[in-house]
């Protein structure tokens, strides 16, 4: 069995130099799409252009905030709408990261 490696990026790590993310044996990211306001992460356009460049395959998450069903329902159709604005690759893996105990 190998290993593959993969790397979990958002806004919080600036710009990423994708060729060398490739380069250093990254077999997979998962990229932040969008924040509390639904808005998309400040990276996730380039990230998600960087990794269909370089042929890196790819899943995105959204940290959940919502503690309601009908929120979590827009949260999702936000969720929908990016990936389908920046023309995801179909069946791409959605993570909803919870982890407030709140939540």
């Amino acid at each position: 069995m190998s290993n593959v490696y993969g790397i979990d990026v958002s806004a919080w790590q600036g710009t990423i130099d994708w060729a060398k993310v490739k380069k250093a044996g990254c077999g997979h990211a998962v990229l932040k799409i969008n924040t509390k306001s639904l808005t998309a992460d400040k990276q996730f356009a380039a990230n998600i252009k960087g990794c269909k460049a370089q042929g890196i395959p790819y899943g995105v998450y959204r940290y959940v905030y919502e503690s309601t069903e009908a929120a979590a329902k827009k949260a999702a159709r936000a969720v929908v709408e990016l990936l389908k604005k920046y023309d995801a690759a179909p069946g791409t893996i959605v993570w909803w990261d919870v982890e407030d105990a709140s939540i």
